[in-house]
């Protein structure tokens, strides 16, 4: 029986989901190993360590300890897979030291920034570097959606080891215990008040907006709030919006599955979860095409996709969604039923039909999300 091996920074709670299933699918065994546990400061954000179950976890490994598991785990047929290339100090060594063995190698990894100026042209230099020592060694490569598939590409990466993934989030039944504000077409966004959120650009756009009955739900803080209170002032817009702070995850569910639109207007975004977690309530999403989970925004009936930064075309994406109206029963369900493509399940068989058809030459699996309709 072969083994398959995840290695990250920390015990991830948007990979555990994924995980836990890829573990009951495998015929042999499933190990975790992270660098460090979840920090004291991500748990006072209400995080706890996540069950990986039927995986077994390894945490705060000493070199030698990890040796000692490449050892156990080195024949051909096991595999071993990397969160990010050159992103975690111990992982990255676990990776230069398996890449001596003859196991599968894998990467799980989101895009590089691209719309950033210079920078975006010295990142690109360096994962073209990174791709020269990578290529040949590499099995696969998990990229966060199209913006990462497109980003390994780029640099160089071959194309028929890049596969389209994403991080899954667990399926949860919802009560929907929030009602909508006065009727009014409630739009919700989930994050951190920081700039590169983007929430500026969200209130900026639905200032141009005025004439619709809206308002604006979000949930979340940060070091932004008092300034982001002072643009909806500004923008005579603040009576219309309800700053919910932090809520616990099942109330930000119940508010996310009472809401009409989810919006996701970062600057940049190597994934953005709270997309997958809309689509499964049933709620449509607006996002910036900087996030990688655009990707999952496959036709109308599930939202919209606007230029990243810009005010213009995210009003214009709001505009679009507010003349259709509130979100009734029908399109619910039939976002729903599309999400079963994004479920933890699902991605775990496809995951595992990567691995297992991994060194066949220029193979194409189509990701299941592309396949919904």
């Amino acid at each position: 029986m072969s083994s398959l091996v995840f290695w990250q920074n920390i015990p991830s709670i948007h990979q555990a989901p994924l995980i836990r299933e890829v573990a009951k699918l495998w015929d042999g065994d499933v190990w975790v190993v992270a660098e460090s546990d979840v920090s004291s400061g991500r748990l006072r954000q209400g995080w706890v360590r996540p069950v990986f179950s039927p995986a077994k976890l390894i945490v705060a490994p000493s070199r030698n300890e990890r040796l000692c598991l490449l050892e156990q785990t080195q024949n051909k047929s096991d595999v071993h897979v990397f969160s990010g290339f050159n992103a975690y100090p111990e992982t990255y060594w676990t990776m230069k030291q398996a890449r001596k063995t003859a196991v599968l190698l894998g990467v799980f990894a989101e895009p590089g920034r691209h719309n950033d100026g210079l920078r975006s042209w010295l990142r690109r230099l360096h994962y073209i570097l990174l791709a020269a020592q990578w290529r040949r060694r590499l099995n696969f490569l998990l990229a966060t959606g199209d913006l990462g598939v497109r980003w390994y590409s780029m640099s160089l990466f071959p194309k028929n080891k890049i596969f389209s993934f994403g991080y899954f989030v667990d399926v949860q039944s919802v009560v929907e215990s929030y009602s909508a504000i006065n009727n009014a077409f409630t739009i919700l966004f989930v994050g951190q008040l920081i700039f590169r959120k983007g929430v500026d650009l969200l209130m900026r756009a639905l200032g141009g907006l005025r004439e619709f009955t809206w308002n604006l739900r979000i949930v979340g803080d940060g070091p932004l709030r008092h300034e982001l209170g002072k643009l909806a002032c500004e923008l005579g817009i603040n009576e219309r919006i309800v700053w919910e702070g932090g809520l616990a995850n099942d109330a930000v569910k119940q508010v996310m599955a009472a809401s009409d639109l989810l919006v996701l207007p970062s600057r940049y975004d190597g994934w953005g979860a709270v997309v997958n977690e809309a689509l499964m309530a049933g709620t449509p999403v607006v996002v910036s095409d900087a996030c990688g989970a655009s990707e999952l925004i496959q036709n109308p009936r599930l939202g919209g996709v606007f230029q990243a930064q810009s005010v213009t075309s995210l009003q214009e994406a709001l505009r679009t969604q507010m003349v259709k109206g509130g979100i009734d029963g029908l399109d619910r369900e039939y976002i729903q039923t599309w999400s079963k493509g994004i479920h933890p399940q699902t991605a775990a068989q496809y995951l595992h039909e990567i691995i297992l058809k991994t060194e066949t030459k220029n193979i194409r699996i189509l990701a299941p999300w592309r396949k919904m309709y």
